[in-house]
């Protein structure tokens, strides 16, 4: 799933800003790539980490509050990743929490599958320069030494490449 949304991403012709060049469409939204991962990997990620957690009691109880708090002065109106409007405090409180979260997971998954394929490609790379002398692979495993880390470090990480 993640890989899949990933190169809707990518893909120029249905990626993030290829609304820009097909606005007026009405086919436009079913394959947004912003729709399609919280449709795809974001409601995985909060059926594993969210619904019926402590998070959850969290994330709601201090959207009750925040709700309490700006209501009386203020209005809400916010389109959702998959579409939706979302007109209240409290609704778009709760879903400020929720993408906090799945961007946390989110991006810990996708390093993951970033993470493989470092290890793929510098193991290659190394046996293309150590083993049979191919002095361009030498050392290019090097650059991706920030992947190939452990899950706790990915899991904290919010910025990608280190600097």
């Amino acid at each position: 799933m993640i890989i899949e949304c990933l190169e809707a991403f990518a893909d120029a012709s249905r990626g993030r800003y290829a609304n820009f060049a097909a606005l007026g469409d009405p086919n436009l939204g079913k394959e947004e790539p912003i729709r399609k991962w919280w449709g795809d990997v974001a409601e995985l990620i909060l059926r594993d980490h969210y619904y019926g957690k402590p998070v959850q009691k969290r994330i709601e109880g201090r959207a009750k509050i925040v709700d309490a708090l700006i209501s009386p002065i203020s209005m809400a109106l916010h389109i959702n990743e998959t579409g939706d409007a979302m007109q209240n405090v409290l609704t778009s409180s709760i879903r400020s929490g929720q993408s906090e979260l799945v961007q946390r997971y989110g991006r810990y998954h996708a390093l993951t599958v970033v993470r493989w394929l470092s290890e793929v490609f510098s193991e290659l790379a190394r046996l293309a320069s150590d083993g049979k002398q191919v002095d361009a692979f030498s050392g290019v495993w090097e650059y991706f030494l920030t992947y190939t880390t452990e899950d706790t470090f990915l899991k904290t990480r919010k910025k990608w490449p280190l600097s």
